[in-house]
Parts: structure tokens; C-alpha cells; sequence
């Protein structure tokens, strides 16, 4: 029986250890990071925090890479190849290698089967999800660009106001639209802040006493 290989010629098995590898690292990596949060406490400077998370999501990242990269293809498949080895009763070595062979091809296809599942399954979940951001993205581009239209010039002079005195320098439009229910931040290079439309006298009125709050 010959394992399955991937599209580049690696064989499935050192993927679907790599994965499941990964779990315990992930594991580790998400304790590591919640024992720092808790340790550094809600006082802490929130790009601390910030950096922080990213360098954990970071490591999540490199961590598969670097076990696929050292997970060389002879120990991938050590102990269950063909000439894995049998335990041989002296006296009884022809006996004991023909019942130890099908216990060792089994046990063989059960791991390349099972290992096959585990990279099927991720593969349709990475699928799914990436799926489901780019279904997400184009609905946010809907809702930024669809039945919008720009905040009165009062709410932008506070708005712009409130961005200043909290150090937020790029610029954001401040939209309408009657497709949201509360306040929302869509895009990152070209930020919109939209607010809902049904909502627009409790709106000013926020934007009225913020304004007050924070004038200079």
C-alpha cells in the first residue's frame, strides 16, 4: 500500500502530523499568552496588549512552518515503513515475522488513514472559512459603499474634534446609512465610521455632549 502524496510531492502523513503537532503548540502558545494578560492586568498599555496578541497569533503562524520544515519525511513514516522492525522469538522467527506482518500493515494503513482524514478535514475547514472572510468582505464593502450618505457637517467638526484629542490622524469618513443598527468601523486603509440612520437624534445628541466634553 503506498501513502497518499500532496499536489508537490510530499506525502499526506508529514502534513497531518504537522497538524496535529500544531495543537499541542497552539495550546501552549494560548496559555503562555493568557498567563501574560493576566499577569500584566486591564491597566496595562493597550498596545502592549496589542503586540502581545499579534506576536501570539504570529507564532501560531510560523510554528506549523517550522514543524513541516523539520518534520523530515523519514520520520514522518519511522516505525511503520516496511522494514520497521519485528521482535523475533528465537526458535519461532519464521512464525512470529509472518503474524507480526499484518498487525504491522495494519497498523500502518489505520495511521495513513486516519493522518489522510485529519489534512481532508482541515483542508475543508480552511476552505469554509476562507469562504466565509471573503463572503464577509464583500458584504462590508456593500454596506460601506450601499445606501450611504455623509453625516451632517456638525457631527463631522466633532467628529473630526474627538479623532484629534484621541491622536487618530488618519482620516475617516463618517457616513449614514440605514443598513446598521449602531455604530461601525468598516476598512482599514480607507476607514469608514458609519452610524445608523434611524438613530440619528440620540446620534446628535452623543456627538453634542462629546463635543462639549472634549472642547477645547
Amino acid at each position: 500500500m503506498t501513502a497518499a502524496h500532496l499536489p508537490w510531492g510530499q506525502p499526506v502523513d508529514r502534513l497531518g502530523l504537522t497538524l496535529l503537532h500544531f495543537l499541542r503548540q497552539a495550546t501552549v502558545i494560548s496559555m503562555f499568552y493568557a498567563v501574560l494578560r493576566l499577569l500584566l492586568g486591564t491597566r496595562c498599555n493597550p498596545n502592549l496588549r496589542y503586540l502581545l496578541a499579534c506576536s501570539a497569533m504570529a507564532g501560531m503562524m510560523v510554528a506549523p512552518m517550522f514543524t513541516f520544515a523539520v518534520l523530515s519525511p523519514v520520520e514522518s513514516t519511522k516505525a511503520t515503513g516496511p522494514t520497521a522492525q519485528v521482535p523475533i522469538v528465537p526458535g519461532l522467527a519464521g512464525v512470529g515475522t509472518r503474524l507480526a506482518l499484518p498487525v504491522v500493515t495494519s497498523i500502518k494503513a489505520t495511521r495513513e488513514s486516519t493522518l489522510t482524514w485529519v489534512v481532508s478535514l482541515w483542508f475543508a475547514g480552511s476552505l469554509a472559512l476562507s469562504l466565509r472572510l471573503i463572503g464577509g468582505w464583500f458584504s462590508a464593502e456593500r454596506t460601506s459603499s450601499a445606501h450611504v450618505r455623509a453625516a451632517p457637517v456638525e457631527w463631522r467638526r466633532v467628529f473630526t474634534r474627538l479623532s484629534c484629542r484621541m491622536g487618530v490622524l488618519r482620516p475617516i469618513r463618517l457616513m449614514v446609512s440605514v443598513q446598521v443598527h449602531a455604530p461601525t468601523v468598516i476598512g482599514w486603509i480607507r476607514a469608514s465610521c458609519i452610524c445608523a440612520a434611524n438613530r440619528e437624534k440620540r446620534t446628535e445628541a452623543s456627538f453634542a455632549h462629546r463635543g462639549q466634553l472634549h472642547r477645547p
